[in-house]
């Protein structure tokens, strides 16, 4: 894959913190999408100047931190 930038694009940066458990967030296998669902950045609706890339970095205190990145295919025609 590649990125490609164009002016007025641009990169979202969420830092957030979570009470949930790491341990069992982290864990191996399938879980519910409703335990990881909060760890997605969301794109914005702004249309002037739409993020191509979002990135979260949530923090889970004395147990570890989450690193997610979701990327938005915006169709030129």
């Amino acid at each position: 894959p590649r990125i490609v930038v164009v002016p007025n694009d641009s990169v979202k940066l969420i830092v957030a913190e979570s009470d949930a458990d790491f341990s069992i967030i982290s864990w191996k296998g399938l879980r519910p999408e409703t335990e990881i669902r909060s760890l997605v950045p969301e794109f914005p609706v702004a249309c002037d100047s739409p993020s191509v890339l979002a990135l979260q970095v949530t923090l889970f205190p004395n147990q570890g931190f989450c690193i997610c990145i979701a990327s938005l295919t915006l169709q030129h025609q």
